[in-house]
């Protein structure tokens, strides 16, 4: 599920013809960079539902043992719970988002919210599918919405900021990395926006040392080696 960069609607592209061979190389090589670190972020925030999915799958395979393997039936009204109904809308909502059904996705997900407004982890995911829509206002508002029910849930303040990183506010994304930080240091989502966000405020030692935790607790982590191979290199 690709995006494009925010950031091209940000900047005019200068006129190649005026600049110099050096300075061209200079130019594609920040954009390459910005592109590189906008498609992780993305990618990074595309996978934040992935622990979900197999929850989902392993509820769906229990519900249907249970069922003895008989087709899948309706039940009875007076039978119906809202909460149920909503966790199971949850976990379609989920597995369309991860079948790139995007728009199916945010009206099914919708609908859970309707029937469960007190889930801080279905407004988080309804939030994550209107950022991959980029209905950016939208998004806001469900995770605003998810940490009013749930200030300490990390999966939201996490997600809200790399929204923030993607939308260039470095300043508010540290804010709400900080405080899921706080809730869990051994994050290593955490801790990799963490240190993009230290790296936007052109705080590289701070981010130098926050991928240097990531590979601690992960020796094998590709993102944080990338950054640090990186750094050194242009030392």
């Amino acid at each position: 599920m690709n995006q494009e960069n925010p950031t091209a609607e940000r900047v005019a592209e200068p006129n190649q013809a005026s600049l110099s061979p050096e300075l061209k190389a200079a130019l594609t090589h920040m954009n390459e960079q910005w592109q590189e670190q906008f498609n992780q972020l993305s990618e990074r925030l595309m996978r934040s539902l992935s622990q979900q999915v197999s929850q989902a799958i392993a509820r769906m395979e229990s519900s249907l043992a249970k069922s003895g393997g008989d087709p899948l039936r309706t039940r009875p009204v007076d039978d119906e719970s809202s909460g149920a109904d909503a966790a199971q809308l949850n976990d379609y909502g989920v597995q369309l988002y991860y079948c790139n059904e995007l728009g199916q996705a945010m009206h099914i997900l919708e609908e859970a919210s309707n029937k469960n407004p007190q889930s801080a982890e279905i407004w988080n995911n309804l939030a994550v599918v209107y950022t991959a829509l980029g209905q950016t206002e939208k998004s806001i508002v469900a995770f605003q919405k998810a940490t009013q029910i749930n200030p300490h849930q990390v999966d939201v303040l996490n997600n809200r900021g790399v929204l923030a990183l993607l939308e260039a506010t470095p300043e508010s994304a540290l804010e709400l990395l900080e405080q899921a930080g706080d809730i869990n240091p051994q994050s290593i989502p955490v801790l990799l926006n963490l240190a993009q966000a230290h790296q936007a405020l052109g705080q590289i030692d701070k981010a130098i040392q926050l991928w240097k935790r990531v590979k601690a607790i992960d020796p094998a982590n590709d993102e944080a080696t990338q950054f640090l191979r990186q750094y050194y290199q242009d030392e």
